[in-house]
């Protein structure tokens, strides 16, 4: 199951990524310049990190890492860009419902599968885990839930005994000579 939360957490957190690969790739072909895409998610990367584009070891590392020189180049956002990157985001963001139910219905019978073939291996896990948290926990906690389970059997005993004595109290005549009227029969010496 973990998988398939990892797969969708990181779906997500590429989707800036790829907002911005595919924009960044359409300035750099208007400029005529081709950059295969595995170098372009590279250079996402890079500026996404928070690396300042002006700078000098910025431009090395980017040669260094396209493979060839690299001229200064300028890519500007427009405020044009930005309503587009927000549009897209937003399209993402009504679409994302649906995406996740699609998903979780393609995925349900593989998943079952899944769990089914592993269930062995991941229910003797849980096994494992359950009884070393039950140990690091008697061996924390181990004499005061002693304690504890013993103070809860006294408790349950003389509950018990009261319960009883009550019974018997309710079917027993009232007491007579008590000063206190509102005293219970069970009680001695009023």
């Amino acid at each position: 199951m973990d998988t398939y939360s990892k797969a969708f957490e990181e779906a997500l957190a590429a989707f800036p990524q790829t907002l911005l690969v595919a924009m960044i790739k359409k300035k750099l072909e208007a400029q005529g310049i081709r950059v295969s895409e595995k170098k372009l998610r590279s250079l996402v990367r890079t500026l996404l990190e928070g690396e300042r584009p002006d700078s000098d070891s910025f431009l090395d590392r980017i040669k260094k890492k396209l493979g060839f020189a690299v001229e200064a180049v300028v890519i500007a956002f427009t405020d044009e860009d930005h309503r587009a990157i927000e549009k897209a985001l937003e399209a993402y963001v009504d679409e994302l419902p649906r995406t996740v139910e699609d998903m979780v219905e393609q995925s349900s019978m593989e998943l079952l599968n899944t769990l089914k073939k592993d269930w062995r291996g991941a229910s003797k896990k849980l096994k494992r885990e359950r009884s070393a948290f039950e140990k690091r926990l008697h061996e924390r906690w181990g004499d005061g839930l002693s304690l504890l389970g013993m103070l809860i059997a006294v408790a349950r005993e003389v509950g018990s005994e009261i319960q009883t004595s009550g019974r018997k109290a309710a079917n027993a005549p009232p007491l007579v000579g008590c000063a206190d009227k509102t005293a219970r029969p069970r009680l001695p010496n009023c």
